[in-house]
């Protein structure tokens, strides 16, 4: 973990800034079959530099356990956006829409003895806001977690975006969290440092800072 704070700091520190984010969410799950679980979610986005944006999203997902080590889920997210330019001289902001569909395939297996765990979940994303043409994207999220004690469970992760119709890779995303009990339900806080290594100037970066509760009606 001392590794990955060093990795993030450096990012952080040398790439330039596109713009920073703020976000928070509640979450809830609950069981529909056996081995079928819902999840619906609220989450408000605020972004800043060089424009204004801000995101009122609203998400629901379906998640299927095939066995112990893999599951396969289904999601759809709906967001509303808000804009702002704040460095033109323009009163009026501007209001769109973003419909995201995406198929989830994951890999989670037992906590080796020393409580880390890795953990892989393979994204197909569909976007499309307002009338623009849709964007696809295959990303692979590779997660490492550490169950310290009950309330302490930090996380590193990585997950680059491979955009279908250029055949690259146009986002690479570094996590950095932590899982813990919250009273009845859980919280996870995290920083995100997301890099768009294929702007045609230079490589520039994103910081997002977020908070998520997390409540589980699980039986």
């Amino acid at each position: 973990m001392r590794f990955a704070i060093v990795i993030i700091s450096l990012v952080t520190f040398f790439l330039p800034a596109g713009a920073q984010e703020y976000r928070a969410s509640v979450s809830a799950e609950f069981d529909i079959l056996p081995r079928l679980q819902g999840e619906v979610e609220i989450e408000l986005r605020k972004i800043f530099y060089p424009r204004s944006y801000f995101n009122r999203t609203f998400q629901g997902e379906l998640s299927y356990e095939i066995n112990s080590l893999w599951s396969i889920g289904a999601m759809y997210n709906f967001a509303i956006v808000d804009e702002d330019r704040e460095f033109e001289d323009e009163d009026d902001g501007e209001t769109g829409d973003r419909n995201k569909w995406v198929v989830d395939l994951t890999f989670q297996p037992r906590r080796f003895e020393s409580d880390l765990r890795l953990s892989n979940r393979f994204r197909y994303q569909y976007t499309i806001v307002d009338d623009d043409d849709p964007k696809l994207y295959l990303r692979n999220k590779l997660t490492l977690d550490y169950k310290i004690t009950g309330k302490m469970n930090p996380y590193i992760a990585v997950e680059p975006y491979l955009r279908f119709d250029s055949n690259k890779i146009k986002i690479i995303r570094i996590y950095l969290g932590n899982e813990m009990p919250f009273f009845s339900t859980k919280i996870d806080l995290y920083y995100i440092v997301e890099i768009s290594p294929d702007r045609e100037s230079t490589t520039t970066s994103q910081y997002i800072v977020g908070v998520a509760f997390e409540l589980d009606f699980k039986k």
